[in-house]
């Protein structure tokens, strides 16, 4: 790991440059900018609508690939993402 100060890397969900990526692993500063975090924001809220509405929702409500067509119980949502991103960690 590098001892070199960096500048504060800025994420702004369209744009990760490999000096980015290297910054903060080297230890920069992190910060999002308002406008990513209001596109996540966005994103979250149509989820959330459609999840409300029991709507199919490939892999919130769904399984993945193959399983595409298995309806995952509502109450089982949370666990099958958690497990996703233990699968992908």
């Amino acid at each position: 790991m590098s001892t070199v100060a960096h500048q504060p890397v800025e994420l702004d969900g369209r744009h990760l440059s490999l000096e980015a990526i290297e910054a903060v692993a080297d230890g920069a500063p992190v910060s999002i900018a308002p406008a990513a975090r209001q596109r996540v924001a966005q994103a979250r809220s149509f989820v959330d609508e459609r999840f409300a509405s029991g709507e199919a929702i490939y892999g919130v409500t769904t399984g993945f690939g193959r399983l595409a067509n298995v309806q995952i119980d509502p109450a089982d949502a949370a666990t099958l993402q958690l497990n996703l991103v233990r699968s992908h960690a």
